[in-house]
């Protein structure tokens, strides 16, 4: 019989400022050839890896992403969020936002919200300030996507509204051999509210 031995790993890209910047801090640390799976901003990172170092990915996974850049509105609120966490109190302002991205039966579950809290917490205001103008700046990724040839999964939730489902839509149209999987009952969080 066969034995697959696999490694999770993660990085740390607290010294980056660009989504370019961060996709080079994890190739660096990641192994010469390697399964890719980003959520949100990660899926913004793994568009870049992949426009970074195509020959390295063996497998992409772009969960709750998006590939175009943010519009006008969407600059503008995230600016505001920074300013309203600079200025107020952090965890308030978490517990308010997830009101707004996860699945209208999973607002109330204690257990995501500690969680998201706490992930807040540890990446600090000035890691969301930086976090937010990287994000802001990151490049329009739908004209790279069809140069994207492994395996790929697009996973959204189906009340995602944050990146709703037709970005995810667009996505798997443009990249070949992509698969879509809409996760019924589900907000931006999918990780965590649908695991």
């Amino acid at each position: 019989s066969a034995c697959l031995v696999s490694r999770i790993s993660h990085c740390a890209f607290k010294r980056a400022k660009t989504i370019s910047e961060m996709a080079t801090a994890i190739l660096a640390a990641a192994p010469p050839r390697f399964a890719l799976v980003g959520i949100s901003m990660g899926g913004y990172i793994c568009l870049e890896i992949m426009r970074q170092a195509p020959e390295r990915i063996l497998k992409l996974a772009l969960l709750s992403t998006t590939a175009r850049p943010d519009t006008p509105e969407q600059i503008v609120r995230r600016r505001a969020l920074v300013a309203n966490a600079r200025t107020g109190d952090l965890t308030s302002l978490v517990s308010e936002s997830l009101g707004l991205i996860l699945h209208s039966s999973r607002k109330d579950d204690s257990n995501l919200r500690e969680v998201n809290t706490r992930m807040a917490m540890t990446v600090g205001v000035e890691g969301i300030a930086q976090q937010t103008d990287a994000i802001i700046a990151r490049i329009d990724s739908r004209p790279s996507l069809p140069a994207i040839s492994v395996p790929t999964l697009v996973l959204v939730g189906d009340s995602d509204p944050v990146t709703p489902p037709d970005r995810s839509e667009e996505i798997a149209a443009a990249i070949p051999n992509a698969r879509l999987s809409v996760v019924p009952h589900c907000g931006h969080a999918s990780t965590l509210e649908q695991p």
